[in-house]
């Protein structure tokens, strides 16, 4: 099959353009109204964070096997288990911190239906997640996530950017704030 540039096989899936939505994703309908401003700043701090992640996990029983023999096997069994703990851990911190960030974002202005993309673990493909305008709600300032997202839908978190110079929707932001938007 022939890609956009003529090509037999697609060699740059991940930023193909027609390859983006695979499966039941579908290409959102609308306009697009939001995109992340550090979205080239995010995608490769989280690869990184995934990279590391998975070569300490994978690293770190190499450091038991084949560590100094002079320190005591216990002391290398805690040291890799602190290095594991710690390195799949600020991956998970990261992914938790941002799941919440929208990286873009389509209004069909017909329907009242917005489509929000985030960022999954690996940061491959995008979540879309699909609402009514009337569903989103102001963050209600309880649970973890509260502090990393400015409005709610189906108590799910998201976190868009409210400068002016990003998104340029303010009807439409202040909608999803449900608050007035200077």
């Amino acid at each position: 099959m022939l890609c956009c540039r003529g090509w037999l096989r697609c060699t740059h899936l991940i930023r193909h353009p027609l390859r983006r939505y695979r499966g039941s994703k579908a290409i959102p309908a609308g306009q697009l109204v939001y995109v992340c401003p550090k979205l080239k700043t995010i995608m490769p701090f989280k690869v990184l964070s995934m990279v590391t992640g998975a070569a300490v996990l994978l690293g770190s029983p190499v450091l038991v096997i084949f560590g100094n023999s002079n320190v005591p096997a216990v002391t290398r069994f805690a040291m890799c288990g602190m290095l594991i703990v710690l390195g799949i851990g600020t991956t998970a911190m990261c992914h938790w911190y941002l799941s919440v960030y929208v990286t873009r974002m389509f209004y069909d202005a017909s329907r009242g239906v917005i489509t929000a993309e985030t960022m999954p673990l690996f940061s491959r493909r995008k979540q879309q997640h699909v609402f009514h305008v009337s569903e989103a709600s102001a963050l209600a300032g309880k649970g973890l996530t509260a502090g990393f997202g400015n409005f709610q839908v189906n108590q799910k978190p998201f976190y868009v950017h409210t400068e002016p110079a990003v998104f340029k929707d303010r009807l439409l932001l202040a909608k999803l704030l449900r608050q007035p938007i200077l």
